[in-house]
Order: structure tokens, then sequence, then C-alpha cells
């Protein structure tokens, strides 16, 4: 049985210090892109989504097809709303790094969105190997219209595996790039069907402080 609690999860070094990239830029054990992808609602709209419970567990589970999701946390602190993800995803990999991580991979995603810039920054800690490969990433949207706006995403990933570690970061790259372009369709598909609905202030609100 998947365990998706915290105990589950080594911490990770801080990698804050490896900053961001603006396209594919590949150096010493750290890999970074910027994916883009326009999305059929307003930024309003899109963050009410992203930081809803049930949006998550739907995009995470319907969208991407993963095993498991679980919000562990989701905390509001005036400035800033943190939220703790735990999940299992389904993976496409390379033998050698299938074997490396073993058959049921979890993680752990630590994530804080900042009221005033508008931006969701995350690190991802994966249940095993955590000390050797790490991921994150930092989010931010514009407006294009006033029923569109574009998602813009900043990732890293750092492998430290001697051999390995090339192999890992490209096999993260190829997934991540799979899967942020499955979720801005999926999300679209939503909204064009109105099967997403955004969740009110006052839900929303109650929600971080019954979660937390």
């Amino acid at each position: 049985m998947l365990d998706l609690t915290s105990d589950s999860f080594p911490a990770a070094p801080d990698p804050s210090q490896d900053g961001r990239g603006d396209e594919r830029k590949v150096g010493p054990h750290v890999t970074r892109f910027t994916l883009t992808h326009t999305i059929s609602c307003s930024e309003d709209t899109f963050w009410a989504l992203y930081l809803d419970t049930e949006f998550t567990v739907r995009l995470i589970t319907e969208g991407l097809g993963f095993e498991a999701c679980r919000v562990e946390e989701l905390r509001d602190d005036g400035a800033t709303i943190h939220r703790t993800t735990v999940a299992q995803p389904k993976l496409e990999l390379p033998d050698a790094v299938a074997k490396l991580l073993g058959p049921r991979l979890s993680y752990r995603e630590e994530g804080t969105f900042d009221k005033a810039r508008r931006t969701w920054e995350w690190t991802t800690h994966l249940a095993v190997l955590s000390d050797k490969i790490q991921l994150g990433g930092t989010m931010r949207t514009r407006p294009e219209g006033n029923d569109r706006c574009v998602r813009i995403a900043d990732l890293w990933v750092r492998a430290r595996i001697f051999a390995l570690g090339g192999l890992v970061e490209k096999a993260a790259e190829r997934n991540l790039r799979k899967g942020w372009q499955t979720s801005a369709d999926w999300m679209n598909e939503e909204l064009r069907t109105g099967r997403l609905v955004p969740p009110t202030p006052e839900a929303a609100t109650t929600e971080r402080a019954t979660t937390a």
C-alpha cells in the first residue's frame, strides 16, 4: 500500500540557490527550463482553482492520471498560502532510472503562494534518494484578454548521481514537459465544458481554515 504520510519522506536540502532559467539551460547537476501555456480563464479564476483542494486532487488524479494524491496541509498565513501535497505519479522512465527509483515512487510537494506577487514557488521531495534528486520551480501568470491568462513555470531539476545524473534529469524534464502540457489541456477542456467551477472566496477561505 502506498505510504502518503510525511514520515515516509526524508528532508531534502534547500535548492533555492539554484535560481531559474528562461528557456532550457543545463549546468553542473541542474537543468532549468521554462514552460508557458494559455489557460482559458482569468488570472483570478486560475489562482482560485489552483489553490482549491478539490481541484488539486482532481487535476492530479483525473487530469494527470496519477495513482494517488492527498493534500496534507493548506494554510493561509495572511500574506502567503502554504500547501503540502503528497502523490504517486505515473511516469515514463528509462529502465536504468526506473530501477533506481523503484516501482512505486511517491513524492511530497511543498509550495507557497505569495499573494502580493501572485507567484507559486515549490520544491518536490522524492520518497527515495531525496538527498540526490531535487525538483522545484516558480509559477506566475499574466493576463491575456478578459477571459484568458498565460501560465508561466520556471522549473529546475537537479540530480547528483554518478553516471546517471544526466539521464535522471532528462527523464524528469521529459515527464514534466508532458505533465504540464497535459494539465493545461485538461484544465482548458474542463473549463470549456463547464465541469470546472472556481470556488467562491468564502468557500476557499473556509477550506483553508479547516484544512490547516
